[in-house]
């Protein structure tokens, strides 16, 4: 070839913008990982007194449990949820042009539909038949399809395929990878300001908590702002330079935020009357959630998944194998700590060191099933 080919081929190359790796982005499996155990600890807090719904209760009168885990439970309401959103969109725009949108939302349909649909038609009636069994009912299995915690892979699909849909009618002529540098301050106090308004706006039809085919809208506002965020990352290849985000100004709105939560409680009413006025409707305790989960939340988020970033992660098989086993831990929790619960209740414990053991057992049982269960031929196709 050439010098003066060589040099037209370089100069066509550089003209390009350099896609982001889309390889192993190596603490983001980790972190996929610290997510999930907070997965397990706001179903296990529910059990043991915390405000929300589950399929099995073992009601207690210990009051300040019921405040700890209530609180741990809002502090991981107000981000885990929307970052799994988040990372599981920003990985789309690549993989569609690698795929193709056929490829791409097949991929979808094996990786996301088989564990919902074993979930939806097998796991929830066995689980309820375990419920009941343990309220003192006889055991017996009968249909109730119900996707459980299995809400998010369904919500997951449905994002996804919206985000097929814009693709394909949309005609974009940019590149489909540009990278630029961090969002600003300005954008993502913009974005929070959204999430806050939009979030309290929605709740005045959709309570917090009320529930459409097991989708609780009124915490939709901030995994649809969050999946549209990850898009977005994903085109500009954030994630592998967060580690350069300064997020000493994000530092002390997080701690304010998990500070304030229950004096906010407190000053609205929810250890007298309960917590509705907060879920929704036209009340100053529900504007002041919506906005204290979106302040929160997005500053929790982002001091995080900075901080994990910014570790030195030792090349270690054990962390590598609990940050694979994430989406596993997320499926096969349910499975794990309704029974266990169950068992506990018959238990002579403190109602404390019962939640300590069940959250425990949760992450490393269904930690543990999840290894066991990859090294089936096939099942590491969806877990």
């Amino acid at each position: 070839m050439s010098t003066l080919m060589q040099n037209a081929v370089l100069d066509k190359a550089a003209a390009r913008p350099a896609a982001p790796a889309a390889g192993r982005i190596e603490f983001l499996s980790r972190y996929k990982g610290f997510l999930a155990v907070f997965v397990v600890l706001i179903h296990t807090g529910i059990t043991y007194g915390a405000v929300g719904g589950w399929d099995f209760v073992d009601k207690n009168d210990v009051v300040w449990l019921g405040v700890v885990t209530t609180w741990i439970n809002a502090l991981a309401q107000s981000f885990v949820l929307g970052a799994f959103f988040f990372i599981s969109a920003y990985f789309l725009p690549r993989s569609l042009a690698k795929k193709g949108p056929a490829r791409l939302l097949l991929d979808r349909l094996v990786k996301l539909g088989i564990p919902y649909a074993i979930y939806y038609f097998l796991g929830m009636p066995f689980l309820i038949a375990v419920a009941e069994w343990g309220k003192g009912q006889p055991f017996r299995l009968h249909p109730y399809f119900n996707s459980g915690p299995l809400w998010f892979v369904e919500a997951l699909f449905i994002f996804t395929l919206v985000y097929l849909v814009v693709k394909l009618f949309r005609k974009d002529s940019r590149p489909i990878f540009l990278p630029k540098g961090m969002p600003s301050r300005a954008i993502i106090v913009v974005y929070i300001a959204a999430a806050a308004v939009i979030g309290f706006a929605v709740r005045l039809v959709y309570p917090a908590g009320q529930a459409i085919h097991n989708l609780q809208l009124g915490y939709f506002p901030m995994y649809v702002l969050l999946f549209a965020a990850g898009i977005k990352a994903g085109e500009e290849g954030w994630l592998e330079k967060i580690a350069e985000m300064k997020i000493g100004v994000w530092i002390a709105p997080a701690a304010i935020c998990a500070a304030s939560f229950l004096p906010l409680m407190v000053l609205g009413g929810a250890l007298d009357s309960g917590a509705d006025a907060f879920l929704g409707g036209l009340t100053w305790q529900s504007a002041a959630y919506a906005a204290w989960e979106a302040v929160g939340g997005t500053s929790l988020f982002i001091v995080s998944i900075v901080l994990f970033a910014r570790a030195r992660w030792k090349a270690s098989r054990l962390g590598a194998s609990f940050g694979g086993a994430s989406f596993g831990i997320y499926l096969m929790h349910g499975l794990v700590i309704i029974p266990a619960a169950v068992g506990l209740y018959f238990l002579p414990l403190h109602p404390a060191l019962k939640w300590v053991l069940l959250s425990v057992a949760g992450v490393c049982v269904s930690w543990g099933l999840t290894v066991a269960l990859k090294k089936v031929p096939g099942v590491s196709k969806v877990m």
